[in-house]
């Protein structure tokens, strides 16, 4: 799973979804995550990416590719079994 830019603790990587905007996919204890994730969203004009918080992951099934989302179930599991081991 390659891509994944780290930013301190968090996990980030942009996806594109339908409409031919993108998605950025945080993977962390970010601000307005809910179960490990929290979404911006850009449309495809260019425009200034849109926080999406308090979304989840199942919202954007529509929108995003098996592909993606396998990858960013991995990268979220991945990240809580790291975070879970590392807690005393």
């Amino acid at each position: 799973m390659n891509g994944w830019e780290k930013v301190g603790e968090t996990r980030k990587k942009r996806f594109p979804i339908s409409g031919s905007g993108e998605l950025t996919v945080i993977v962390g204890q970010e601000e307005g995550s809910v179960d490990g994730l929290a979404f911006k969203e850009r449309a495809s004009d260019g425009s200034a990416e849109e926080d999406r918080s308090g979304t989840r992951l199942e919202d954007w099934i529509e929108s995003l590719s098996p592909e993606a989302l396998i990858e960013i179930i991995a990268k979220r599991d991945t990240y809580l079994a790291d975070l879970s081991e590392s807690t005393p």
